[in-house]
């Protein structure tokens, strides 16, 4: 889409209040030459720009240059030199102007804002990166010097042939997607971005696999178009992509392979059936073989989903397949199996680009980022999806109609900005994942960050709520030799009992999945009566995003329980230690409390089902302590000041107690209760 008329790079149409401004100098920035701060004569906000939203720091008037900037040194970012902002007109007001004005027309139709925006002030801000080879941002912000709302940028072809081109836009296909864009985004990879992200890195700290495991290992030859035997180390591309919601009553071969044979290893066994195949697989075994890559992993047709025990055993390697797979084709553009890759054919997409022309300059707004787009896709939602992300180390992301490249050297590579690398270029992104060393030294804080993200997910099938998990648990397992008991390591199993509901910061972060109106969660029914008992002091017993609030409050140390972990058993695959019951037994203080003895201000009244406790006794537990601020008494000894985490118990039929809730209390108020040494059992 073209903002502006064909000549506006001859006869430059600049309404008032951006003729103010040296727009040469704005859109070029990464050309200008430095000047001091003695050039510049510091002034204040202009009061029609509000105090709603502006961003901080001293202002400066450039005298050479008209406009207002924001400057600090040492910049606050410290990948930038400095940084302009600059008002320009309201929305309102650049309807009037868009006809004569290229900034304002541009600006409009970049825009998609609702009507009570047309008054706020639009603001322009233009980032100048320390390293010239790196392109200046822009960046439109609407009513706000702070949150950007617009990214701006360059055109590659607006620049002169000796330039480097590094991040800066393109047009791009707008019936499909190139796929010789992502053939660059392969090789350049590679070719360029080092031992970072190198292919041949040893896997050293992956355990051996039985023999059973590597024979049951199984990828689908995407030339042969059939499923075959291979090895565990063999190059392949996985899949990771969403099921779909499975119709009641229906096993999952039932839902989404119905009529596929259950052997597929025959000869042009998938070609055969192609068309029975969901069309995410059909998809993903195309992109695969225009890669020139040979073989494809998918759970569907990989697994033997009617053979429990095979199931289970690459269930307990998905960590590793995820990690081992040379590429990942993530498909988030859908809510289930058939929804496909999008743009991969011609005419599948409508891709359209806002393109200006300011000073001569051709300038394009870029697409919405892959993080944006992930964090709104049901792909994101799953369950399952969540391991399989953490472990991919490269990613081809569709999303919608386009498609992404992330790597340790790339978060994110999109169609429309140009990523030419030379042998020269270090990579300019670390990878938010060290692949070195995947658990920080501090294991439990690390620990609780996987859970309170994975219980945003959801899951298709309810009893899969560890199973989902298992590759997390087994990387831990294996970094810090431990086991784990119900989705909790055995290690730091006291800290990790002090999950508590977050109803209200989902609501904040993701309203969309809430699954109730009001905070509390519902406790996690086993789907048969052979499906696992969940016990209720697990996160995984209940459904719901839960957070550990108390293991960062400064002094936080856990109580030094006996856990008695010589039971039989356990239920469930790859749990350790614990009886068919799900009841432990271990020794700890209990103590009678009543409401008016906790602390209501971390909202102890309320328990975790979303009940609030008002009156008569209950039993606790206590389980861990922090500090509070020392209060000066006059006349008195003034000591710091404990708070105790504790647990309240429910009494069951069988003399065993289930969780009830996770409560604080002061410790002057625990030792008033005179709390007595005993066994527990907890169910």
């Amino acid at each position: 889409m073209e903002a502006d008329s064909p000549n506006s790079n001859i006869v430059e149409r600049l309404c008032n209040r951006c003729a103010e401004y040296d727009w040469t100098y704005i859109i070029s920035g990464y050309k200008a030459q430095d000047s001091g701060l003695e050039e510049d004569i510091k002034c204040g906000k202009s009061l029609s720009w509000g105090t709603t939203g502006v961003m901080g720091g001293s202002y400066y008037r450039r005298r050479r240059y008209p406009g207002v900037f924001w400057k600090r040194d040492p910049h606050p970012n410290p990948t930038l030199k400095e940084t302009f902002i600059f008002p320009l007109l309201s929305l309102g007001e650049m309807s009037s102007t868009a006809s004569t004005c290229n900034v304002c027309s541009f600006v409009l139709a970049s825009a998609s804002t609702p009507t009570s925006d047309q008054a706020k002030t639009v603001f322009w801000r233009s980032e100048w990166p320390k390293d010239s080879d790196d392109c200046l941002g822009c960046y439109v912000n609407i009513g706000s010097t702070i949150q950007s709302d617009i990214r701006i940028t360059l055109l590659e072809n607006s620049l002169a042939p000796s330039q480097d081109k590094f991040r800066y836009g393109r047009m791009v296909k707008t019936d499909r997607i190139d796929f010789q864009t992502i053939r660059d985004w392969w090789s350049s990879c590679r070719q360029y971005h080092g031992q970072g992200c190198s292919r041949t890195q040893p896997h050293a700290d992956l355990p051996p696999l039985s023999a059973e495991v590597r024979a049951a290992f199984r990828v689908i030859d995407v030339k042969a178009k059939t499923v075959i035997p291979a090895s565990p180390d063999s190059d392949y591309v996985a899949l990771s992509y969403v099921w779909g919601k499975p119709k009641p009553g229906r096993t999952f071969r039932q839902a989404f392979l119905d009529p596929l044979p259950a052997d597929l290893s025959q000869a042009q066994s998938l070609t055969l059936n192609m068309e029975e195949i969901p069309r995410t697989i059909r998809d993903a075994i195309d992109v695969v073989e225009k890669l020139g890559e040979h073989y494809l992993w998918v759970d569907a047709l990989c697994i033997f989903q009617d053979d429990v025990g095979q199931k289970m055993q690459m269930i307990g390697i998905m960590n590793r397949i995820y990690r081992r797979a040379i590429l990942t084709v993530i498909a988030a553009g859908g809510d289930n199996s058939g929804s496909g890759l999008g743009g991969l054919r011609p005419g599948s997409r409508d891709f359209k680009q806002v393109v200006g022309t300011i000073c001569g300059q051709r300038i394009v707004k870029l697409s919405t980022g892959v993080g944006t787009l992930l964090n709104a896709s049901c792909w994101a939602s799953r369950a399952w999806t969540y391991q399989e992300e953490h472990f991919s180390k490269f990613k081809l992301v569709f999303i919608g109609d386009r498609v992404f490249y992330q790597c340790p050297s790339a978060v994110g590579w999109s169609e429309d900005v140009t990523e030419y690398v030379h042998a020269d270029r270090k990579p300019r992104i670390k990878s938010n994942i060290d692949y070195a060393s995947h658990w920080p030294f501090d294991a439990v804080s690390n620990y609780i960050t996987h859970v309170e993200q994975y219980t945003t997910r959801q899951l298709s099938f309810p009893d899969d709520i560890l199973n989902a998990f298992t590759g997390i648990t087994q990387e831990y397992s294996q970094a810090h030799h431990t086991e784990f008991c119900w989705g909790l390591p055995k290690r730091d199993f006291t800290s990790a009992l002090l999950w508590r509901d977050n109803w209200h910061g989902l609501r904040v972060s993701k309203p969309h999945l809430l699954k109730r109106d009001e905070p509390g969660l519902q406790r996690r029914r086993p789907s048969s009566d052979t499906a696992p008992k969940w016990p209720s002091w697990s996160w995984a017993g209940w459904e719901g995003h839960v957070h550990f609030p108390f293991l960062s409050a400064p002094g936080y140390a856990p109580v030094d329980v006996n856990w008695d972990w010589e039971s039989t058993k356990s239920q469930v695959a790859h749990e350790a230690l614990l009886n068919d019951d799900g009841v432990l037994t271990f020794t700890a203080e209990l103590a009678e409390l009543e409401p008016h003895s906790m602390d209501v201000d971390h909202g102890a009244l309320r328990t975790d089902d979303g009940s609030v406790w008002t009156h008569g006794r209950n039993t606790f537990v206590l389980l861990a302590s922090f500090s509070r601020p020392m209060r000066y008494v006059e006349g008195a000894e003034n000591v710091e000041s404990r708070t105790c985490v504790v647990m309240m118990l429910q009494p069951s039929e069988k003399g065993w107690f289930h969780r009830k809730g996770l409560m604080i209390c002061e410790d002057v108020q625990w030792t008033a209760a005179k709390p007595k040494t005993q066994f527990v059992h907890l169910a």
